[in-house]
C-alpha cells in the first residue's frame, strides 16, 4: 500500500527492465519472478530490508486468471522462507485491503497475524479501504517439512 501513484500496466521490456538493477543498488530488496509452466504469472519480493533490525515487508502481484489456484499462497510461503532461512530476518510485515477475504485468509494459511488496521489508507475504485497491517515473526514461522 505505500504506492504513490495509481497501479498502470508496463510493458514485457519494462517489467524486465525492473529486474536488471545491479545488486549493490538493491540492498534493500530482493524481487522474484512467478513461473507456471514456463511463463511469468507474477511478481513477489521483500522490499524495505533492513538487515539491522532483521524485519522487512512482502509484496505480491499475480496475474487474475490466476488467483484463487494456490499461487499466491505458494509464493509467500517461499518468500517467508527466504526471509528467515537465508536473510535471517526475524519478523516479516505486510499491508493488505482489509476488505479483501481471500488475500486476508491466504496469508492467515501461511501464519500471518493482524497486528493493526490502518483506517482509509487505501483509495480503491473511487472510495478509500481500510489497510491491515499483518506479521509473521521467526518463531511463529512452520517450514515446509
Amino acid at each position: 500500500m505505500s504506492r504513490t501513484r495509481p497501479a498502470a500496466p508496463v510493458s514485457l521490456a519494462e517489467f524486465e527492465a525492473g529486474y536488471e538493477v545491479s545488486p549493490e543498488k538493491q540492498s534493500d530488496r530482493a524481487m522474484f519472478a512467478i513461473e507456471v509452466d514456463g511463463g511469468v504469472i507474477g511478481q513477489a519480493g521483500l522490499h524495505r530490508i533492513d538487515h539491522f533490525n532483521r524485519n522487512c515487508e512482502l509484496g505480491i502481484e499475480i496475474g487474475r486468471p490466476y488467483w484463487s489456484k494456490g499461487f499466491g499462497q505458494d509464493a509467500v510461503r517461499t518468500l517467508v522462507g527466504y526471509a528467515f532461512e537465508h536473510l535471517n530476518m526475524n519478523r516479516v510485515a505486510l499491508q493488505v485491503l482489509a476488505e479483501d477475504p481471500r488475500a486476508v485468509g491466504a496469508y492467515r494459511k501461511v501464519g500471518f497475524v493482524e497486528e493493526g488496521r490502518q483506517r482509509q489508507l487505501g483509495w480503491v475504485r473511487g472510495t478509500y479501504e481500510d489497510v491491515l497491517v499483518m506479521a509473521i515473526h521467526r518463531e511463529e514461522w512452520k517450514p515446509r517439512s
